[in-house]
């Protein structure tokens, strides 16, 4: 039997893609309520949703971009410090010595 390898995104990502999807289609919604395509929501309300929605959307994306931009540079970290650690394994073992594990 196989083993099925399955891949489980951050929490952080999972969160923002839903929020982002959530509020895309609000957005969508009232816009077409607005523009009297159905008549869900009364015009008043639509406006502030519509509003509102675009308002916290903006604030999410500022939010990821400084997310993603200050948590890769800790990864690119963690890379090189593995880089240089395999570096090292392999010129020990090149000249004779036993990997330290």
């Amino acid at each position: 039997m196989s083993k099925r390898q399955v891949k489980v995104y951050p929490r952080f990502e999972r969160l923002w893609h839903w929020t982002q999807m959530t509020l895309i289609v609000v957005l969508i919604v009232t816009g077409f309520g607005l523009n009297g395509v159905h008549g869900l929501i009364p015009f008043g309300p639509a406006v502030m949703l519509h509003t509102i929605a675009a308002l916290v959307l903006l604030g999410v994306w500022i939010f990821a971009t400084f997310w993603l931009f200050t948590t890769k540079k800790k990864k690119k970290k963690k890379k090189k410090k593995k880089k240089k650690k395999k570096k090292l394994l392999r010129l020990g073992r090149v000249q004779g010595r036993r990997a330290p594990l």
